[in-house]
């Protein structure tokens, strides 16, 4: 399944509970500056390298071209979805080389104008995400701002080579938005390229040096046993329906189920980014 067809599923899927705390960030943007009283507060975006070959992988400080592009780098814009839900980075496409820290820097520098908190990054297939968990989880364990500082959460991995732990970034986890703009904006892209691990790239392992490089302490809020997201609910092999109905499944399954259990489930790959204001991712 290609990425314009993965970002369907998602959207037809847990995009779609017909929630209205749910929304693309352009709209989440709008309510916040049109509406006296903003619905939404779970803006997502999903976040494509459309800078072409030619650009760098992360964007540089002394770039003078625009952090984000109107197209990808063929100059087309996904067309399924709502209009606004991509955001169209000036970088070269790339996992593990630049993406995930110049996506904290976009966030960074719109957070305080909008009033967002979080930043999360969340991978597409296959895994998905409880949106009724993740509310829960949000209202229920995050605080607000100015209460969350230096928070960083997901689904602890130790990293022997670097003595401490990460996120695992196959699926789902979380900054607040003082730990987006250190990542994003205080740390020059030679300082993270110090701190990434050269022999074998892992964008979630480099982040979480990154975020560890703060020298204040970070509050890490493990999620490994939260039903807020599942992975390897279905095969790659099988249809998009097949894929519906199994999300449906589980879906349903979620609606009732605990938000905390004693599975540990994993994450999944592919960026669909999810950002939060009052309690919003």
């Amino acid at each position: 399944m290609d990425h314009e067809a993965q970002r369907e599923f998602i959207r037809k899927t847990y995009l779609d509970i017909g929630d209205d705390r749910i929304c693309t960030l352009s709209e989440f943007m709008r309510q916040t500056e049109e509406d006296y009283y903003r619905v939404c507060t779970v803006p997502y975006t999903f976040v494509i390298g459309a800078g072409g070959d030619n650009q760098p992988t992360t964007h540089l400080e002394d770039e003078l071209s625009p952090l984000t592009v109107e197209t990808d780098s063929r100059g087309n814009v996904d067309s399924e979805g709502p209009g606004g839900d991509c955001t169209y980075l000036n970088i070269r496409e790339n996992i593990n080389d630049g993406k995930s820290p110049t996506y904290m820097k976009f966030a960074a520098q719109i957070a305080d104008e909008y009033g967002i908190d979080y930043i999360s990054k969340m991978n597409q297939f296959p895994a998905s995400l409880s949106m009724y968990h993740l509310f829960q989880f949000m209202n229920d364990d995050l605080p607000m701002a100015p209460y969350n500082r230096r928070m960083y959460g997901g689904s602890p991995v130790v990293s022997y080579k670097h003595d401490s732990i990460y996120a695992s970034g196959r699926g789902f986890y979380f900054v607040s938005a003082d730990l987006a703009a250190y990542v994003g904006l205080h740390l020059s892209p030679e300082e993270r390229t110090a701190l990434a691990d050269s022999e074998t790239p892992a964008e979630d392992m480099d982040m979480g040096s990154f975020i560890y490089s703060n020298p204040n302490p970070i509050k890490f809020v493990n999620l490994s046993s939260a039903n807020i997201f599942s992975h390897n609910l279905m095969s790659s092999k099988n249809t998009i329906m097949d894929k519906m109905r199994v999300w449906e499944i589980w879906n349903a399954d979620e609606k009732v189920g605990q938000l905390y259990n004693s599975i540990n489930f994993p994450f999944f790959d592919l960026y669909c980014d999810i950002l939060s204001g009052e309690k919003r991712f």
